[in-house]
C-alpha cells in the first residue's frame, strides 16, 4: 500500500511525493518518484533519450536526415525550385511506392508495439503467479508438517530443505530465462558455470551457496530446460515421503504438488516468452 501511494502521489506531481528508505538505485519507485515530480515530467517523457531505442538508431536517423537534405538539393540543383510534380523532374520519382512502404511499415510498428507490451505483461503476470506458488508452497511446507517421533530438529532441517529447494527453483528460472537466453542485465553473455560459480545476480540467495556439489554435477549434466524439473521432481518427492510418513494430510500434499504444478507452468511460460522470435524490423 506505501508503495502503490507513492506511485499515485509521483505520477500526479504532487511536490509531497518523496524517496521512501527502503528504495534503491535499481528501484522503480525512485525513478518514478525522481522523473515525475517536475512539471515539465510529460515533455521529458516524450524526448526521453537515454535507456531508449533512440541511441540504437541514431546512425540510421542521421544517415536518413542526411540523405533526404542531398536529395533536395539535387533536385533543387537540376531542375529549380518550381517543380511541383514528379514528372517534371529526371532527378525525382513517384512517392506512391513510399506510401505503399509506409503504410505497411505502420502497421509493422503498431502490431510489434502491441507484441511487445504483450509479451511484458504476460511476464510480469508470471512472475507474480511464480512467486506466490513458491511462497504457498513454502508455507505447505512450514505449517502443515507435523514433526516425526516428536523430533522438532528434523523437522526444521526438513522446512530449511523444501525453503533451499524453492529458492534454487526461483534462481534456475531466473538464469534460464534471462542469463542464459537473454544475457546479463548489463548485456553480457554469461555461460552455465558462471551462473554456478558466482551467480552475480542471485542477491542473497546464490546458486553458488545453495547447491551441493552433487547437485551442481547432476544440474550440469542436464539441458536448461530440464534443470527446473529436476528440482521440482525433488520437492514432489520430498512432499510425497512426508505424506507416507503421516506428516502431512493427504490435502495438504495435493496442494503442494498443485503449487509445484503451477510455479513449473510459469516457468514454462517464461521459456515461451523469450525463445518466441519478435520481428525486428
Amino acid at each position: 500500500g506505501r508503495r502503490v501511494a507513492r506511485e499515485i502521489d509521483a505520477f500526479s506531481g504532487d511536490a509531497r511525493a518523496k524517496v521512501d528508505e527502503d528504495d534503491s538505485e535499481h528501484s522503480v519507485d525512485l525513478f518514478n518518484a525522481e522523473r515525475r515530480t517536475k512539471w515539465y515530467w510529460f515533455i521529458t517523457d516524450c524526448f526521453q533519450w537515454r535507456n531508449t531505442t533512440l541511441p540504437s538508431i541514431s546512425r540510421q536517423l542521421f544517415t536518413a536526415a542526411l540523405v533526404g537534405m542531398g536529395a533536395q538539393l539535387l533536385k533543387l540543383a537540376s531542375c529549380g525550385s518550381s517543380v511541383t510534380d514528379s514528372s517534371q523532374c529526371l532527378v525525382t520519382f513517384d512517392i506512391s511506392a513510399h506510401r505503399v512502404l509506409a503504410i505497411s511499415l505502420s502497421f509493422l510498428l503498431v502490431i510489434n508495439t502491441d507484441w511487445g507490451y504483450a509479451r511484458y505483461y504476460g511476464a510480469k503476470r508470471l512472475t507474480i503467479e511464480l512467486q506466490n506458488a513458491s511462497r504457498s508452497l513454502v508455507m505447505c511446507g512450514t505449517i502443515f508438517i507435523d514433526s516425526a517421533h516428536g523430533d522438532d530438529k528434523e523437522t526444521k532441517m526438513d522446512m530449511c530443505e523444501i525453503t533451499r529447494l524453492a529458492d534454487i527453483l526461483h534462481a534456475l528460472a531466473r538464469i534460464a530465462v534471462r542469463e542464459l537466453i537473454a544475457r546479463d542485465p548489463r548485456g553480457k553473455t554469461l555461460y552455465l558455470r558462471d551462473c554456478f560459480d558466482t551467480d552475480e545476480y542471485g542477491g542473497a540467495r546464490k546458486l553458488c551457496d545453495l547447491l551441493t556439489a552433487q547437485e551442481r554435477q547432476t544440474l550440469e549434466s542436464l539441458p536448461v530446460h530440464a534443470m527446473t524439473t529436476s528440482v521440482a521432481m525433488k520437492i514432489t518427492a520430498l512432499f510425497e515421503k512426508y505424506r507416507e510418513r503421516g506428516q502431512i494430510s493427504e490435502r495438504f500434499a495435493t496442494e503442494a504438488y498443485r503449487h509445484v504444478c503451477s510455479a513449473m507452468q510459469s516457468i514454462q511460460g517464461f521459456m515461451r516468452v523469450v525463445t518466441t522470435p519478435v520481428p525486428k524490423h
